[in-house]
Formats: structure tokens, C-alpha cells, sequence
């Protein structure tokens, strides 16, 4: 009991100092709803004070997190009420606080743990809550518009805040709480291929349009996967694309780990999650796939988190072939897909693959044959090299002549995207 007492001592006063400066905050809302002598001024600076409060709080006893977090919502209705929407991005900064928890901390489920998790879910809905007590209640959320270049503003950081809340804080809080198990990487895959389907990497999203699924499956510059908008990839969709590709890799690490220790039928959620996230982070570029760099990056990212998912789930060596079937496969549907949408970087780079995949084959499939077997296999493979190259050419050379023969369309044609 000797060391708990200092620790209720302490927390004691914190939690009176910090139930004082909220009530504090009843003097801010005027008795009269038409009242404008109030100050003003103090609306958007009590927050902030609040939050201070609130830390040094946390800073004496880390269980005082979620009352924290509540006086914290409590103070920013008036902010709210008075149109200042910084509370909307201020409470989802609590993951930082719940964050440090698990920072060298041993992976078991603990009281504080617990607490914070509360903490963090609560600071996420109560920022989708003072957001919609910010716009007008009667105003349901419309649709944006793909193109518009609003700055940056409190709500959008709010939204991505609430983001890295899901994908990052809670599922390494899970990890904290429940070690050893799918269930914090199968959380974050989730979370995030939830953000990006909700319409997250969208310029002016924020915590209340990701909660109402308004600008789901908006994407940012194009009004459809094969209409863009604007010449140019929208650098959110470049950030959105790497996002998801960084959580692909983390996830299919995860799977491989589960399966090396619990075997292939508990790793087979995370295995369908990999490709799941790369698929949604390429989705956010399709529009701009005929562009060289976007094309070579979808194919690139698509290929191998298919062939990375595959060794996973069936133990398979990159030189096995099976493996060697995905690459040649690949290369094919590459080859087909650049004809059609016009892509040269994406008929590249299925020529490459399966140029790779022969040259393999003979090389090194074949290596331990004969000599007159290795020297048939090199025959072989240059010939089919050489007859794949043809074949190439004379498509591409027919593709060009045919969009010759049919003159392009003018700029204001309706088969042309609407640039503006």
C-alpha cells in the first residue's frame, strides 16, 4: 500500500485542479444565446489551457488519461458553438499520450492500457461529435468536388489525426493488451483499407465526412477510375499510394511471422489483406495509369505484394516454380493491360518480366542438365525472346498506326477527360 498511496496523493489534487479549470468553463456559455459581450477572445484560448492542464495531469497519473479527455470535450463545446473547429483536431492528439504508454513497455494487459484504449476511442468520437455540433445540423454532408484545392485547415488535420488513431495507436494498444496474436496487424490492414475506401486521401476531408461515408470512393482529381479531372497526379493520391503500400509490406511481414510460429491458416487473413491494401493504394492512381511513373508503380506495387502473398500462403521459394508461373502470368496480363489502356511503361515492364522469366528458365531451371540440354534450353529461350520482341513491336506498330488512321480526338471532344 506504501507505493499506491503517494501515487492517490498526487493523483488527488490533479483531478481537482483539473474538474476546476472545467467548470471554469460554464462561464464561457452566455445565459442569452444572443448575447455577444461575452469574451470572445477566451473561447479559443480555454481549450489550450484545458489541454495543458490535462497533460500535466497525465504527467502525475497516467489513469487520469480518459477523465482528461472528457473534461477536454467538455471545455470545447463552447469553442465549437462559437465556430472555432481547432477542438475537432486537439482531442485526436490524445494517441500521442496513449502512445508513450506502450513505448518500452512489456506486451501484457494492464489497467492503464485498458484506460487508454478507452481514452482514445472516446477523443475519436467526441472529435466526429464537436465537428457536427460545429456545421449546421439541418446541413447533411454533400459530396465534394473531386477538384477542389482547399487549404489546410483544422478539420483535415483532424481527420488524418483520427486516422493514425485507428491504424496506429489502437492496433499497437491491442498489441500491448493481447501479444502473440493477429489481431493488432489484422487491425491496422482494416483500419487503413477502411480510411482509404471512406475517402481520407482526399483534399478537405475531416473527422465528420470519414464517419457519414460521405466522400467514399471519392477520388481526388477524377470523377471515375479512367476520368481524370486534372493533368497531373494530385499529390494526396501520391501520399495515399505509399501510405497503403507501406501498411501491404507491414502486413504481409506480419503474415509471414504468423506463419513461420502458427502456421498458414491463421496468417490466411493477413495473406488476403496484403494485396487488399496495395489494391486500394493503386486504385487511387488509375485514373493517370496511361502517365509512365504512375504505371510502373502500380505494376510494380500489384506484382509484388500477388507474388509476396503467394510464397506466404504456400511456403513457396522465389525460385520455385510456382513463383516463376505468378512472374510470367504477371508479365502477360502487364503486356495485355498497356495495349489497352495505351501504357508504354506498363508494356515494358511485362515484356521485362517474362523476357526474365525465359532467360530463368534456361539459365537456371535447366542448369543442372546435360550440356546439350543447356545449350537447346539457350536456343530456346533466345528464340522465344526474339519472338516475343516481334510480336511486340508489331502490336505497338499496329496500335500506332490505327490511332493515326483515326485522328485523335479534338480537346473538346467528349472522349477526351474533361481537363480544367
Amino acid at each position: 500500500m506504501a507505493p499506491a498511496a503517494p501515487s492517490a496523493a498526487r493523483a488527488l489534487p490533479a483531478a481537482l485542479i483539473l474538474t476546476a479549470a472545467t467548470a471554469s468553463t460554464a462561464a464561457l456559455r452566455p445565459d442569452d444565446a444572443e448575447d455577444s459581450s461575452w469574451p470572445q477572445n477566451v473561447i479559443g484560448v480555454n481549450p489550450w489551457v484545458i489541454l495543458g492542464v490535462g497533460v500535466a495531469a497525465f504527467a502525475v497519473d497516467v489513469r487520469l488519461l480518459l477523465p482528461a479527455v472528457v473534461c477536454l470535450v467538455l471545455a470545447c463545446l463552447p469553442t465549437v458553438h462559437a465556430g472555432h473547429s481547432a477542438p475537432v483536431a486537439m482531442l485526436p492528439m490524445t494517441g500521442l499520450a496513449a502512445l508513450g504508454l506502450t513505448a518500452g513497455a512489456r506486451p501484457q494487459p494492464t489497467p492503464e492500457l485498458w484506460l487508454a484504449l478507452a481514452a482514445v476511442i472516446t477523443a475519436v468520437g467526441s472529435s466526429i461529435w464537436l465537428e457536427s455540433r460545429l456545421a449546421s445540423p439541418s446541413a447533411p454532408a454533400a459530396v465534394p468536388a473531386p477538384t477542389q484545392h482547399g487549404r489546410f485547415n483544422p478539420l483535415t488535420a483532424g481527420a488524418w489525426l483520427v486516422g493514425a488513431d485507428l491504424v496506429l495507436v489502437v492496433p499497437q494498444l491491442v498489441r500491448a493488451l493481447s501479444p502473440n496474436t493477429i489481431t493488432a496487424p489484422l487491425l491496422a490492414g482494416a483500419g487503413a483499407l477502411a480510411m482509404a475506401g471512406l475517402g481520407l486521401f482526399n483534399r478537405g476531408c475531416s473527422p465528420l465526412t470519414l464517419a457519414s461515408g460521405a466522400w467514399a470512393g471519392v477520388l481526388d482529381g477524377a470523377t471515375g477510375l479512367r476520368t481524370p479531372t486534372v493533368r497531373r497526379t494530385p499529390m494526396i493520391a501520391w501520399v495515399g499510394f505509399g501510405i497503403l503500400s507501406v501498411q501491404a509490406v507491414a502486413t504481409l511481414t506480419a503474415a509471414d511471422a504468423f506463419r513461420s510460429t502458427a502456421g498458414a491458416l491463421v496468417a490466411c487473413p493477413l495473406v488476403i489483406l496484403g494485396p487488399a491494401l496495395a489494391a486500394a493504394g493503386a486504385r487511387l492512381l488509375l485514373p493517370w495509369l496511361h502517365q509512365s511513373p504512375v504505371g510502373v508503380a502500380v505494376a510494380v506495387s500489384q506484382s509484388a505484394t500477388l507474388w509476396w502473398a503467394v510464397m506466404v500462403q504456400s511456403g513457396a521459394s522465389p525460385t520455385s516454380m510456382l513463383v516463376t508461373a505468378m512472374v510470367l502470368a504477371t508479365g502477360t496480363v502487364c503486356i495485355v493491360a498497356g495495349f489497352r489502356v495505351q501504357a508504354t511503361a506498363l508494356r515494358h515492364y511485362g515484356l521485362t518480366l517474362v523476357m526474365a522469366v525465359v532467360m530463368k528458365l534456361a539459365l537456371l531451371d535447366l542448369a543442372d542438365g546435360s550440356s546439350i540440354t543447356q545449350v537447346l534450353a539457350l536456343l530456346v529461350a533466345g528464340l522465344a525472346c526474339f519472338c516475343l520482341s516481334l510480336a511486340y513491336n508489331r502490336f505497338a506498330h499496329e496500335q500506332a498506326r490505327y490511332a493515326t488512321e483515326t485522328n485523335p480526338a479534338p480537346t473538346d471532344d467528349h472522349r477526351v477527360p474533361p481537363y480544367t
